[in-house]
Parts: C-alpha cells; sequence; structure tokens
C-alpha cells in the first residue's frame, strides 16, 4: 500500500476537521431549532420536525459518515493518528 505525502495528509486533516465541524454544527442547529418551536401550534410543530428530519438526512449523516471514513483513513496512513500530529509530537 502507497503511503501519501505530507501535503496529502495535511488535507486530509483539514476534511476530517471540516466534517467535524458539520456533524456536530447539524446537533447543536438541530437542538436549536427544537428549543425554538412552539408544539402548541401544529403547523409550526410539522415544519419544525420536518427540517429537523432534512438537518438530520443531510448534514449529520453526512458529517458523520465522512469524519468516521476520514478517521480510519487517517489511522491506517497515520499510526499515532491525527491529533498526536497536530500536537506537534510527530513530524509527518
Amino acid at each position: 500500500m502507497k503511503k501519501i505525502g505530507p501535503n496529502g495528509m495535511k488535507w486530509l486533516k483539514i476534511i476530517h476537521v471540516f466534517l467535524v465541524v458539520l456533524f456536530f454544527g447539524g446537533i447543536l442547529s438541530s437542538v436549536a431549532l427544537n428549543f425554538w418551536i412552539d408544539f402548541t401550534k401544529y403547523d409550526e410543530a410539522y415544519h419544525g420536525y420536518k427540517n429537523m428530519v432534512t438537518i438530520s438526512d443531510h448534514v449529520v449523516r453526512w458529517g458523520a459518515v465522512g469524519t468516521l471514513f476520514s478517521r480510519l483513513y487517517l489511522r491506517i496512513f497515520h499510526p499515532l493518528g491525527i491529533f498526536l500530529a497536530l500536537l506537534g509530537r510527530r513530524q509527518i
């Protein structure tokens, strides 16, 4: 298996961090939407539910799956993982 170079590893880290932010941002936006909805009104509750499902399907799911696969790929090509490399304990 061919190892990727330092420039490729840098881009992989950038993609991984972006996907983590996408995942947690989607979760936080769903929670914020849940606090904002007035559940005594049917139309507002229905549209809020549909919006939360859309956020879950398109933001949280892609962020979670992308984070999982990018982390596995980083773990395969960098034995110490992304966090020790970010701390500067080992140069890539």
